[in-house]
């Protein structure tokens, strides 16, 4: 079994220690102003389709949300990591 939020029950040791070096890497990286390709946080609200859309940029991730329905991708990789859906936000 694979582990891939440290969080969870049963993460090995070198699990945390792993996800803890890669979050200090990504902040130090981005302390100095790399990292994040060329996309940057935005939010805009589209008069033609009614849709809501909003970029955040963490240090982990880049997160697109459109309607409240957020899809994340690893910041330095580009790699899609999952969905998420915020139940109680307002828009």
């Amino acid at each position: 079994m694979t582990v891939k939020n440290p969080s969870i029950d049963r993460a090995t040791f070198l699990q945390i220690w792993t996800h803890r070096v890669r979050i200090f890497l990504s902040r130090f990286v981005s302390r100095l102003g790399f990292g994040g390709g060329i996309v940057k946080p935005f939010k805009v609200d589209d008069l033609v389709t009614g849709q809501h859309l909003e970029i955040r940029v963490s240090p982990s991730f880049t997160t697109i949300s459109v309607d409240g329905r957020d899809y994340y991708f690893r910041r330095f990789t580009g790699v899609f990591d999952g969905t998420g859906m915020c139940m109680n936000c307002s828009s």
